[in-house]
């Protein structure tokens, strides 16, 4: 049993529990997925609704090599988040699965971190770090990802607030393109639901604007065909993104700069991935 420390002072033991394919030895696991291996170290949980932070808990693998990743828990669904890689996120229905499912999803995400210029370390062989664990809610179930890290509280510095808007930028061009060669109509699930191309761009563009108004901005969300009123709905999210820290108390923002690009950017690769898989064999 592990002795811990929750994020109030209460200390709680955790079992060190295998992944699923490793046998006895420590919490952790490794993996190859399409030529990329990872390794998979398990953090605290969460403590009566608390977070718990944590640097690298009980990790067998050093700190320099490892991404941190967030776990939101919900009561059917769990998220994991990428820390320094905004819409590296990927959710499941145990914490097992949400890091298999991230792990897996690193060659997906290698062209938006390229688009952004951003060198992406977890392409190369990488350990999963669970570096805080957080209670999800209702949303959590509904699928999004929520909770705020503790980490995300703090406002970025200009130089890492400039790196993560550039990874959003990614998203938003890695988007466009999928969108641009997807055809209109796209395989509907198995009983004939789903919303097909443009309706899911409609969608991404009045949930960035409800998105906006969580950073104090009042928007209106602009038609799809309207590339101009698009690309200026961006940049007034952008701007205030890069702009200085709120006053005390936030003013009219509810999210932090962090979590809202997270926020933001899981949104877009989440529907450009869904348009990715849909498009493969759609009927016209």
């Amino acid at each position: 049993m592990l002795p811990r420390r929750s994020s109030r002072g209460r200390v709680t033991t955790r079992a060190a529990v295998p992944l699923r394919g490793a046998v006895g030895g420590p919490d952790t696991t490794s993996s190859s997925i399409a030529g990329v291996t990872s390794a998979i170290t398990r953090g605290p949980d969460v403590v009566d609704g608390d977070s718990v932070p944590s640097r690298h808990y009980n990790s067998p693998v050093p700190a320099e090599t490892a991404v941190p990743v967030v776990i939101e828990v919900g009561a059917h669904r769990v998220f994991a988040s990428s820390v320094d890689w905004p819409g590296w996120t990927r959710s499941d229905r145990d914490e097992e699965r949400a890091l298999s499912a991230l792990s897996a999803a690193a060659a997906r995400y290698l062209p938006v971190a390229e688009g952004a210029g951003e060198a992406f370390s977890g392409m190369r062989s990488h350990a999963l770090q669970v570096v805080e664990r957080l209670p999800g809610s209702a949303t959590t179930d509904f699928g999004a990802p929520s909770a705020i890290a503790t980490s995300e509280h703090e406002h970025p510095s200009p130089a890492t607030a400039a790196r993560l808007v550039r990874l959003l930028d990614g998203t938003w061009s890695f988007f466009d393109r999928v969108v641009a060669s997807a055809p209109q109509t796209l395989r509907k699930g198995p009983r004939g639901g789903g919303r097909d191309r443009d309706a899911i761009v409609d969608h991404v563009l009045k949930a960035e604007t409800a998105y906006a108004g969580k950073l104090g901005l009042r928007l209106v969300a602009p038609r799809l065909a309207d590339s101009a009123a698009v690309g200026a709905h961006r940049q007034a999210i952008t701007a205030t993104l890069l702009g200085p820290a709120p006053p005390d108390g936030g003013g009219t923002r509810s999210w932090p700069v962090r979590y809202a690009i997270r926020r933001l950017a899981w949104h877009v690769l989440d529907h450009a991935w869904e348009i990715e898989d849909k498009a493969g064999r759609a009927t016209e």
